[in-house]
């Protein structure tokens, strides 16, 4: 039998992406976009998150570089709060059979936008 690594969370179930989930920018993604990790250290925990994952493990890739010391605890609960801020989905999708030259449709986008500021 293989022991949990300390520090790392145990799951038995082995987890399955929703709909919800596949839309989000992935949180490896995001910390590369932000130079807050290597591409060699992402694919290390990566490749170790699989093997996890075929002993019934769920390890997020988050924790893994967290107990490697990639990234901080900060870092990773920063970047899983931007990861919920994006939008879930791409702006060419959000846009798709707008007419742009509509401009009461522009002048809405806008003016919401201002308010939130």
């Amino acid at each position: 039998m293989v022991e949990p690594r300390v520090g790392l969370p145990e799951t038995t179930q082995k987890h399955r992406l929703t709909d919800d989930e596949k839309s989000f920018e992935l949180f490896g993604d995001i910390l590369l976009r932000r130079g807050q990790v290597r591409r060699y250290q992402l694919d290390f925990a990566l490749n170790l998150q699989k093997a996890y994952r075929q002993i019934q493990r769920d390890i997020k890739v988050g924790d893994i570089l967290v107990q490697h010391r990639a990234i901080s605890h900060k870092t990773r609960e920063d970047t899983v709060s931007l990861q919920r801020e994006l939008p879930r989905e791409s702006s060419t999708t959000i846009l798709k059979g707008v007419d742009l030259d509509d401009t009461t449709f522009v002048t809405k986008i806008l003016s919401e936008e201002m308010a939130e500021v």
